[in-house]
């Protein structure tokens, strides 16, 4: 075999470049399944030729785990995270602090119910940035005191905070506005 007929990776990179074929430059693509709080996400990021990135989070719908983690759980996964002993005590004193002979967090439960996070950014990392998150809070009945349940409890309680204007992700969220919810009466 001829030496001079092999071609180097930055030979074949300049061709790939200069293609007077007009091919597209090349673009590359990561994705992965991942869980937060029991829910199941979608992330992909997308490297892009002419530089620059994209990065999308989106929920699976469908696929939650049933009702989210408990407070200890949380506290669990903190320390697991780290891979060494932290100081969670601070943490566990104030929901110990808190509960009472007819009060009790076991059954609280946290759940992310919507995650979206929209990046598109250029060479220069100018871009657009969007975003929609809501969690969910469950089993609060029980850290109501008995005298109050009989006049009022909550059910759950939700969180949200968006900058995104996609109507699909904001008709996931489920969101209660005041203005879609009074849209009807006012004209």
């Amino acid at each position: 075999m001829d030496a001079t007929n092999v071609m180097t990776v930055s030979g074949a990179a300049a061709i790939l470049r200069d293609d007077p074929q007009g091919a597209d430059k090349m673009n590359a693509m990561v994705g992965a399944e991942i869980s937060i709080l029991g829910s199941r996400f979608h992330i992909g990021a997308i490297k892009k030729a002419e530089g620059g990135y994209t990065v999308l989070l989106i929920p699976r719908k469908g696929e939650l785990e049933e009702g989210g983690r408990t407070l200890a759980d949380l506290i669990d996964s903190i320390k697991k995270m780290t891979g060494k002993e932290v100081d969670t005590k601070e943490l566990e004193d104030i929901v110990k602090d808190a509960e009472h002979p007819d009060r009790t967090f076991d059954k609280v439960k946290a759940e992310i119910t919507m995650a979206f996070l929209y990046l598109d950014r250029d060479k220069d990392g100018k871009g657009v940035s969007e975003y929609a998150f809501q969690l969910k809070v469950t089993g609060l009945d029980d850290i109501i005191p008995e005298s109050v349940k009989t006049f009022a409890s909550i059910d759950e309680f939700e969180v949200s905070v968006w900058n995104t204007k996609r109507e699909k992700v904001l008709k996931e969220m489920d969101l209660k506005r005041p203005e879609e919810y009074l849209e009807d009466e006012e004209e």
